[in-house]
């Protein structure tokens, strides 16, 4: 986009907010302050969903490897060993993609004022 445009419009978003204020008066001023308590909620309950799948995934794959390392030192040749190992490492390296999650989680605590800002422009311009 060209910066004309942007500029442009910059200015038709800050005088629809400026008359949206003007029209809700006290309430637009809670209406913000309910918007930001929920960007923090809803980081802590990323970073709390992130905590339960992770205990879910990695104590499992523990004890499963842990089985199958007892079984391979009794049985050297054993393929339930490999095996294991195998789906352990699958495991914990989903654990590790989805741990992704935190740093969206963590944004939303550390800058819940941004992402309420950024849900009043979806608002505005007709998305979620």
């Amino acid at each position: 986009m060209d910066a004309k445009i942007q500029q442009q419009l910059l200015d038709r978003s800050s005088d629809f907010i400026d008359k949206a204020s003007q029209a809700l008066g006290s309430t637009g001023q809670h209406v913000y302050e309910v918007l930001v308590r929920q960007q923090m909620i809803q980081g802590i309950g990323g970073i709390i969903s992130l905590v339960v799948f992770l205990t879910l995934a990695i104590v499992p794959s523990l004890y499963l490897f842990k089985w199958a390392y007892k079984r391979h030192q009794k049985d050297r040749y054993s393929e339930a060993y490999l095996g294991a190992t195998f789906v352990s490492l699958i495991i914990l390296l989903v654990a590790a993609i989805v741990a992704g999650v935190l740093q969206d989680s963590v944004q939303h605590i550390l800058n819940p004022e941004y992402y309420a800002i950024s849900m009043i422009f979806d608002t505005i311009k007709g998305g979620k």
